[in-house]
């Protein structure tokens, strides 16, 4: 499962961040090319965050052959054993949560799509209508939060990320390095499906652009944590594939959905528990052998406490005599 991730870049670092390698001269060299950002429709806006909540608008890569279709009822079709350049990449904010095409409650009904199970997006119609229409897009972000539920029940919230590069002072396994004109974090690159609700016509309002977070089983090296991931592209090939809509069917693509271990982790604080708090705090580091014993000084000091109340006889006490009020103002008198 993913409920909560971070997004703390600029919409100019995040294009800075998803720079690529493609082809020049017809394949005779190569630059690295940058998608382009583009603003959602309506005035929706993505703001950067340390916790981000599902309803929230997130930067999403898409082709820009999406925008070019004459109908929004048009399909993959149009686009048919078209190849999708690098160059037609683009960025776009989108909502956290489809919302499908047919919805009758736009405002409510993406909080219960915020995830697509690998296992059921070819069988549930909600789902799988995008994807014939090649509505496969990345969506990107610094990385997510899980929590983990221990034997007692109590939940300890992780951040998972991608290792910025292979000599990080963090265990890093199988991670194919970014391109050297960035050099500042390497996002994380989930696999999703996107719908477009459109208002009626004579309704006013602006067009939705709406997304799903596709999960897989999670890789055995992950499974304590939690049982489910989302379903991440490790690599400029296996994005490339994804949106590459046009010429990579549907069937090839989904074998890039599949769990991986490319990624490391660390345990954050209970702050992001609660979605109201956006600081920088929520994934820091947190030191748990610290936590436990600051937890057990204060359940110590708790029995301490209460200790010193039972030691404290009862007012109905026999043993306990109430002073005689009588006996108290004669002694006052000399």
């Amino acid at each position: 499962m993913c409920g909560r991730t971070a997004c703390t870049l600029s919409p100019d670092d995040i294009c800075k961040a998803c720079g690529h390698s493609a082809a020049v001269d017809g394949g005779k060299g190569k630059r690295t090319s940058y998608p382009k950002w583009q603003n959602p429709p309506g005035g929706q806006k993505y703001y950067t965050s340390y916790n981000v909540a599902p309803g929230s608008h997130t930067p999403v890569l898409v082709s820009k052959k999406h925008f070019e279709l004459d109908s929004p009822e048009e399909d993959v079709k149009k686009h048919e054993g078209e190849e999708v350049e690098e160059d037609d990449w683009v960025i776009q904010p989108m909502s956290w949560g489809l919302v499908p095409h047919w919805s009758s409650e736009p405002k409510t009904s993406g909080y219960s799509m915020i995830n697509a199970r690998h296992d059921g997006v070819l069988s549930k119609t909600t789902f799988k209508r995008p994807l014939e229409k090649g509505r496969r897009c990345v969506v990107l972000a610094d990385g997510y939060y899980e929590w983990h539920t221990d034997s007692s029940k109590n939940k300890q919230a992780y951040f998972i990320y991608f290792p910025r590069s292979a000599t990080s002072d963090v265990e890093t396994v199988n991670v194919e390095q970014e391109t050297p004109e960035w050099t500042g974090k390497r996002l994380m690159t989930f696999a999703g499906l996107f719908d477009i609700w459109r208002p009626k016509k004579g309704e006013e309002g602006a067009p939705l652009y709406s997304y799903s977070i596709i999960t897989v089983d999670a890789h055995k090296e992950l499974s304590w944590l939690h049982e489910r991931m989302p379903a991440i592209l490790d690599g400029e090939s296996e994005i490339r594939e994804w949106l590459d809509y046009g010429t990579v069917p549907l069937k090839k693509a989904m074998d890039l959905i599949r769990p991986t271990n490319s990624v490391t982790f660390h345990p954050v604080s209970s702050l992001v528990n609660d979605v109201k708090n956006k600081s920088e705090d929520c994934f820091k580091p947190v030191d748990l052998e610290k936590k436990k014993q600051s937890t057990k000084a204060s359940a110590n000091l708790m029995m301490s406490w209460l200790s010193k109340g039972q030691k404290r006889a009862p007012l109905d006490d026999p043993s306990v005599k109430e002073e005689d009020p009588s006996a108290s103002k004669h002694a006052k008198k000399i």
